[in-house]
């Protein structure tokens, strides 16, 4: 692997230059103009922000300062650890999809691997099922949500069906709970987020024909689930999509898709699907309310070579819960974020190119996304004040759907960079670089399509 400059060196290069040649700085078209804050949220009982739409345009402020992306530290972060699903091969990948689904034949299934690529396994989780994405990781590391897609024989009737069902799985002991499921759902679905003390998720189900689907909270201790909320209301009929929990679990933000009634079971890509309503919800079905209208929903198009683009992260929390990140546009999204208890909302990209994937760096202080922006998948990272926009990868391959680790020093995102051969198979590796994009290393050794996760 060829040496690549540290992202700092590159930076220091092209302040250089600039000075020298006196060249402007090209500021983003969207700066705020403020920085958000680390304190506690606070609960608005009776006075709640107004939806607003999202900023397509901002003025430009002189920034206060100079936002830098900091260098790796000399001692490098003790190693951390990844889970991913990985998939045999995709000729037996797409042979499974479109022509039979055998009970004995699983190629989808749970890795775990350290950071340097070290320690991988498969250990046995879920055994006569295929695993389907998202992961998702309690906010302790000890329990791992998935679910699980099976299209075959019925063993007593002998009828083919299709079923999916749900799991968690305590990891020190890699037992399996599974999670009871309405009977009208027929269709997978990775809705699924954790409460902050690691005994609650929260999850959608569907409900009837029409696939319409709410928020339920199921609580782990009791086996039992509470509605969050509903998918008729005021003779409206709706789908509650992606539930994503605050990290102090004071709120979950969902997206609410108004169903068309022409027999669209998802928000797929068509006139008038593409946009959704971002909300806030009380755990408890409280002070339900609207805060974005109308965001993006990001949906991967009938024969597009992006399949992983279903997968891609649709909201995403800041650390301190006070901020969420968000996909928003016209026919391509762009990312923007909003501030919960204010409602100012800070449009951060701004390209025809489709940004994606918005992740949070630990501290709060970046997103890390991908981009076609460039001609391929890239990934980049922005500060979110939006004045400082970096490609980290700048590689000829697709890399997208980056992940930041808990220490905040590495990113692990998915690419075909190995194999040319892999870029018209849809086959993708795991790679992981340190957070200014230097040293990245290959981690998997079988395809993997979906979005890891870092397990804290």
């Amino acid at each position: 692997m060829s040496h690549r400059p540290s992202l700092f060196s590159l930076l220091t290069s092209l302040c250089l230059l600039m000075a020298c040649t006196g060249a402007p700085v090209v500021t983003p078209t969207v700066a705020p103009t403020t920085a958000p804050t680390a304190t506690e949220l606070v609960a608005t009982e009776t006075v709640m922000p107004s939806p607003v739409p999202p900023t397509e345009t901002a003025s430009l402020v002189p920034p206060t300062d100079t936002p830098t992306i900091p260098a790796p530290t000399l001692t490098p972060a003790p190693l951390e650890q990844l889970a991913f699903i990985a998939r045999t091969s995709t000729l037996e990948w797409r042979l499974s999809i479109f022509m039979t689904y055998l009970p004995d034949e699983v190629i989808q299934l749970i890795n775990f691997v350290k950071s340097d690529g070290s320690d991988l396994e498969t250990p046995t989780i879920k055994h006569n099922q295929d695993v389907i994405p998202p992961l998702k990781i309690s906010a302790d590391g000890r329990k791992l949500g998935f679910s699980t897609f099976y299209i075959g024989p019925e063993v007593d009737q002998g009828d083919v069906v299709m079923r999916k069902n749900r799991y968690i799985t305590d990891l020190p002991t890699t037992s399996s709970v599974v999670e009871p499921h309405s009977p009208a759902e027929t269709k997978p679905s990775g809705d699924f987020a954790w409460g902050a003390n690691s005994e609650q998720v929260a999850l959608t189900w569907e409900h009837d024909d029409n696939n319409l689907q709410s928020v339920f909270v199921w609580h782990l201790d009791t086996r039992q689930a509470t509605s969050v909320t509903q998918n008729s209301v005021g003779g409206k009929l709706y789908k509650d999509l992606y539930p994503s929990w605050s990290p102090d679990g004071k709120y979950i933000a969902f997206v609410r898709w108004e169903y068309s009634g022409k027999g669209a079971s998802f928000p797929m890509s068509r006139a008038g699907t593409h946009h959704g309503v971002l909300y806030l919800v009380r755990p408890d079905g409280s002070e339900l309310h609207p805060l974005v209208d109308p965001v993006y929903i990001e949906t991967a198009d009938v024969g597009e070579e992006s399949d992983h683009y279903r997968w891609v992260t649709q909201l995403a929390w800041s650390p301190d819960s006070q901020w969420i990140a968000y996909l928003v546009g016209a026919t391509t999204s762009d990312i923007s974020i909003i501030n919960i208890e204010t409602g100012e909302t800070r449009l951060l990209t701004n390209d025809p190119a489709r940004d994606l994937s918005p992740s949070w760096s630990p501290d709060g202080s970046l997103l890390v996304f991908f981009s076609k922006r460039d001609g391929d998948e890239e990934i980049y990272v922005i500060t979110i004040d939006g004045k400082l926009l970096i490609n980290l990868t700048q590689h000829s391959s697709n890399d997208f759907m980056p992940v930041w680790s808990p220490s905040g020093q590495r990113i692990a995102f998915l690419s075909n960079r190995d194999s040319v051969a892999n870029k018209n198979s849809g086959g993708y590796q795991l790679f992981v670089m340190n957070a200014d994009g230097s040293n990245v290393i290959r981690v998997s050794s079988d395809y993997v399509f979906d979005p890891p996760i870092w397990i804290p």
